[in-house]
Order: C-alpha cells, then structure tokens, then sequence
C-alpha cells in the first residue's frame, strides 16, 4: 500500500499540511537549497523532481527515493527525512532501485537519517541500489557505514532481527 502526495514549490513555497493531521505530504521534493529557483531544471531541462514513495511493512517504512538525488534536490529531501525521523518509532529501509544518481550532496541525506536512526535505536539500511548507484555506494565507503541488501525483503528482516 504506497502512499503518494504531490507538493509543487513552484506552487506553495514549502511542505503543504497534510490533510488534518498537519504533518507533512509524502511525495514530489521539487527544488533545492542550492537551486535559487526551485523550477530550474536539472541536466535533462526538466524540473528538478525526487519522488519519495512511502510504504509500511508491519512496523518498517520503507522509503523509495525515485530520479536523481543531487545538489538540486537533496535540500528539500533532507526536510522530508529530518520529518520522518522525528515522526516515526521504527525502522526504515531506503530503497535505492528508483535511484538514477546519487551525489556526494545526496549521499550525505542519506547519511544524517541513518545517523538519526542508529541515535534513536532504530534500525536503517539499504536496498536494490542499481549497478551505478551501488558503485557510488561502494566507493564512498557508505557500503561500511550502511548494510547495503540486494533486495527489499532481505532488508526488511534485517532491520526486523
């Protein structure tokens, strides 16, 4: 059951309230905290959009970051994840096969709410990075920080155990 909003900053300048219970939307991160504009355009031309699925496995949310995670987005990516972890109790799984590029700026996204997550006691991994983003993952050394799992379901009992 994924559960997917879309927030435009283009439109409303920051994370809308979700419906009545005032917490923020789960969806579209459009822009960036080093993109002045947040509709100017990545490499491709097009606006710069993460989409961020989330889903729940019993007790684990696993979040699923889709397009490039870079300087143009990671600004807004990283107010979502600052919100998730102070939302959640449990587990989180990333999962990396909706990733295209993940840069040093994304990379450390990632790194503050697996940080935020092992502070608080709970688990954090990733999984299914594609073939280029797992070398990204690798040569950073975020392979030693972070397991890295092949699959979502391998990740989900690990975080479980």
């Amino acid at each position: 059951a994924l559960r997917e909003d879309r927030v435009d900053r283009r439109a409303v300048g920051s994370f809308p309230a979700n419906g009545d219970d005032g917490r923020c939307c789960r969806g579209d991160v459009t822009g960036g905290a080093s993109s002045p504009d947040p509709a100017s355009p990545n490499r491709s031309g097009a606006p710069a959009v993460m989409k961020i699925l989330e889903s729940h496995v019993d007790d684990v949310l696993v979040l699923r970051p889709e397009g490039r995670l870079d300087g143009a987005t990671c600004g807004d990516v990283d107010l979502r994840f600052a919100a998730i972890a102070d939302e959640i109790a449990g587990p989180v799984v990333v999962d990396c096969g909706g990733l295209e590029f993940v840069s040093s700026a994304g990379l450390r996204s990632i790194l503050v709410l697996g940080k935020r997550q092992r502070a608080a006691g709970r688990g954090f991994t990733l999984a299914a990075p594609a073939q280029g983003v797992r070398e990204i993952l690798d040569l950073s050394g975020f392979a030693t920080l972070f397991k890295v799992h092949p699959d979502c379901e391998t990740a989900i009992a690990s975080v479980r155990a």
